[in-house]
């Protein structure tokens, strides 16, 4: 039996964080023994894995230099000894290739790679680098940026993401506007994710603006917490977007509630997303998503839903219309946005080829 090491920076609200605990709640028992560290705070994730059996260890890091959670994130090592490490993150890559690597495990990074600021970074992500034994990218995209940076190919090992198929029924999460004090006549457009400034949802607030004088009972859920919440409501206020903006908070059953939605927005700045992509699109809804490298391999432009440039407040909303004017363009393309996933992207295909990999 083959013991699997998941050391994440965080269990909180992200689609990192929701493949770690569909990919170690689903591990054949009779041939992997998981466990799951996590760096910082826990989060939703981890209440599926427990569920699963899965034991999840919080190290509690809170700043960058903290040798406590360090200590014991050794001592979990030399206590479970496993052969696989697997870091979800360059968060999660730093302390593994310095405390762990080269002591048995192989280790393996799931995750992308940004162009590094200055020369000195530039080192040190080569030096993690180089004691990993295989990165597996999230998109086509991110293995070409490895490559770019020096990675050899055979290190490389491209596994698509899955997700799991939501009720295509709009029953599903119906009790999302009555918990909001909406109308059962409330159209929704949903964004989900931490809100960041990089995830653009300053952008989707100014793009909802355009469409509400243009559709009645129009309404823009934001799901998901973060530092730029504050922000976020006065824009809305000063803009006067504020009484049809609605800021949920962190949901546990997000699928469940894109289901409710006439469309979900990833209005993202950086790339990334393409977790909430597939949840839509696997909840039959269709997409307007930033055209960024990973979405846009998954996102097919004006079949599955429509990609705009990064920042396009007014493309974000002109894509949009098309969907709210025409509800038959709109069903059908979230039917094949979930064909699309059924196809492509599903968990027990994810699962087998992280074994297949795990094994080799």
């Amino acid at each position: 039996m083959l013991k699997i090491l998941y050391l994440t920076s965080s269990l909180e609200f992200c689609g990192r964080a929701k493949q770690l605990a569909l990919l170690a709640s689903r591990l054949p028992r009779e041939r992997f023994e998981c466990r799951v560290a996590c760096l910082g705070v826990e989060g939703p994730a981890a209440a599926p894995l427990r569920a699963a059996g899965v034991d999840v260890c919080t190290l509690g890091l809170r700043r960058l230099i903290d040798p406590n959670p360090l200590l014991r994130l050794r001592a979990l090592f030399d206590q479970l000894r496993p052969d696989v490490i697997h870091v979800w993150g360059l968060e999660s890559l730093k302390p593994a290739a310095l405390l762990l690597a080269r002591r048995g495990a192989r280790l393996i990074l799931s995750g992308e790679i940004r162009q590094p600021k200055g020369l000195l970074r530039a080192r040190i992500l080569r030096f993690l680098l180089d004691r990993v034994d295989r990165v597996v990218p999230a998109a086509n995209a991110g293995a070409v940026y490895y490559r770019q940076f020096g990675l050899p190919g055979e290190r490389i090992v491209m596994i698509p993401p899955g997700v799991e198929l939501a009720p295509a029924s709009t029953e599903a999460g119906k009790d999302i506007r009555q918990s909001l004090g909406l109308p059962a006549e409330a159209r929704l457009l949903m964004g989900v994710g931490p809100l960041q400034p990089r995830k653009g949802f300053r952008d989707a607030i100014w793009g909802f603006d355009i469409l509400q004088f243009l559709h009645e009972h129009l309404h823009l859920v934001l799901i998901g917490e973060g530092p730029a919440r504050a922000a976020l409501e006065r824009f809305a206020r000063t803009v006067g977007t504020l009484d049809n903006v609605h800021f949920a908070g962190a949901q546990g059953d997000v699928p469940a509630l894109l289901a409710q939605a006439e469309a979900a927005w990833i209005p993202s700045q950086t790339d990334g997303g393409w977790n909430v992509a597939l949840e839509a699109m696997a909840a039959a809804r269709p997409v307007v998503a930033s055209n960024l490298p990973g979405l846009a391999e998954i996102v097919i432009d004006g079949a599955t839903g429509y990609l705009v440039a990064p920042g396009d407040k007014v493309g974000l909303a002109r894509k949009t219309r098309l969907l709210l004017d025409e509800p038959e363009r709109a069903r059908q393309m979230g039917e094949s946005g979930r064909q699309h996933v059924l196809a492509h992207y599903s968990v027990k295909d994810m699962v087998n080829r992280f074994a297949e990999l795990y094994e080799s």
